[in-house]
């Protein structure tokens, strides 16, 4: 039994750390660039929050490879980033980006078509704004589905049921989404951090703000989730996540909403948090899940052998 407990017992240790040790960094790196103004000052006029996020940020990547061998793995294997050659891997990224890119740019398209959205003031640097856009997603994606699908999930997995450790870990994936900026009054002091964490807990207070975001955000979690355990790996869950961020900044770039649309169900520049985005993505899920129970009653029932050009065509699929 505490063997059995050892994961949970290390993601709360890492939890505690993370959130303070950014408690007591931010501050310090705030009046550090305040101190040096002079010389970076493009770097002291960024707000507090950007400090404690960032802060928040590095210290959960730094920890990870401690919290990784305290969970036992030693390669990126156990996070779900090694095993097949890497022309598969690729195939699966790739599959998946396209997925997430074409899904999400559905949902702009059809709000554009709506009405929900009009297009704004066209970009002075196309490209620039494409290569951010992509850029941002291959980040995002990398970052969280290392975080929340690779150590989160994977570690939830040795003590509980699948379905339950998928379910917890997409609700804290969601929730994770709500810690809103810090608002702290000037000046900044040396514990203003703690002052920070506890504001940018204030939108679980407001209940109208969590839904349909919370609700939307969990089905995305435990899509990706259901994405690592057909493909036994991270790297089609990093493409549908970076092709639904990429298009995400672009919606957010290139169009703004409508005059008098009803952002309560076609949401705002983040798509999630409106009642349309909820809908959609609940629909994807249901059709992957449709499409997975098929693919392996076919498998089952025709015993369909698996040649080795055929893992490029459906990389989502464990190799058999």
């Amino acid at each position: 039994m505490l063997d059995a407990m050892k994961p949970i017992s290390a993601l709360a240790v890492y939890a505690v750390l993370v959130f303070a040790g950014a408690a007591a960094a931010a501050p310090a790196a705030y009046l550090l660039a305040q101190w040096a103004e002079p010389a970076w000052p493009w770097l002291a006029h960024h707000p507090f929050h950007r400090f404690l996020n960032r802060s928040l940020l590095l210290l959960a990547l730094g920890g990870a490879w401690p919290l990784l061998r305290r969970l036992g793995a030693t390669s990126p294997r156990h996070l779900g980033l090694g095993g097949p050659p890497w022309p598969e891997n690729a195939a699966r990224f790739g599959l998946g980006w396209l997925a997430g890119a074409a899904s999400m740019g559905a949902l702009c398209w059809i709000s554009l078509l709506a009405g929900a959205r009009e297009m704004g003031a066209p970009a002075p640097h196309p490209l620039t704004t494409l290569a951010g856009a992509a850029a941002a997603g291959l980040a995002v994606g990398l970052i969280e589905e290392v975080l929340f699908r690779g150590i989160l999930f994977g570690a939830l997995r040795r003590v509980l049921d699948w379905r339950a450790a998928l379910a917890l870990s997409s609700l804290i994936y969601a929730a994770s989404h709500f810690l809103s900026r810090a608002r702290v009054a000037a000046p900044i002091e040396w514990h203003s951090g703690v002052l920070a964490l506890g504001s940018m807990l204030r939108a679980f207070a407001e209940v109208r703000e969590l839904f349909p975001g919370l609700l939307t955000l969990g089905l995305a979690g435990g899509l990706l989730g259901l994405v690592c355990l057909r493909s036994g790996s991270l790297h089609g869950a990093i493409g549908l996540h970076a092709g639904w961020v990429f298009w995400i900044k672009l919606n957010a770039a290139w169009s703004r909403p409508a005059a008098g649309a009803e952002t309560g169900f076609w949401g705002g520049d983040k798509i999630f948090d409106g009642w349309f985005g909820l809908l959609a993505l609940l629909a994807m899920l249901l059709l992957f899940v449709a499409w997975s129970e098929w693919r392996g009653a076919a498998l089952q029932r025709w015993s369909v052998p698996h040649p080795p050009w055929a893992r490029y065509l459906d990389p989502l699929w464990r190799r058999r």
